[in-house]
């Protein structure tokens, strides 16, 4: 049990509650996701082996997407003129603009001259 759930747990029995909300609680508190250094992500692109999918996960990375909505990315969403992304169905159902990196754009126009698809658009 961490500090924090300790700590939540006295200040529900000083509140009166009952036990039954007390672990429902105590249930609820989530533990922060784990945040990969600078170095710790460079590594993982570096041993990504096909370029494809490395591109695949830099784009999902830089642009701070959920892997869904990273998966539904078409063509036709990528705005080089404004450098922004429209994200279709995110969380929520909700439509959005991310800003694309140049980095990121340049790689996506490296994977283009490789790997042309025509077709995705609608």
């Amino acid at each position: 049990m961490t500090a924090l759930q300790k700590r939540m747990i006295e200040d529900i029995q000083l509140a009166g509650l009952s036990a039954r909300t007390q672990e429902s609680y105590v249930r609820a508190v989530k533990k922060l996701p784990v945040i990969l250094s600078r170095k710790e992500v460079i590594t993982i692109m570096k041993n990504v082996r096909f370029f494809r999918y490395r591109a695949c996960f830099e784009t999902i990375y830089s642009l701070g997407l959920r892997v869904g909505e990273g998966t539904r990315l078409q063509i036709c969403d990528i705005d080089s003129a404004r450098m922004v992304v429209h994200v279709r169905n995110g969380k929520g159902g909700k439509d959005r603009y991310v800003p694309l990196p140049r980095r990121t754009l340049q790689l996506l126009r490296e994977l283009w001259l490789i790997h042309r698809n025509e077709s995705g658009c609608s």
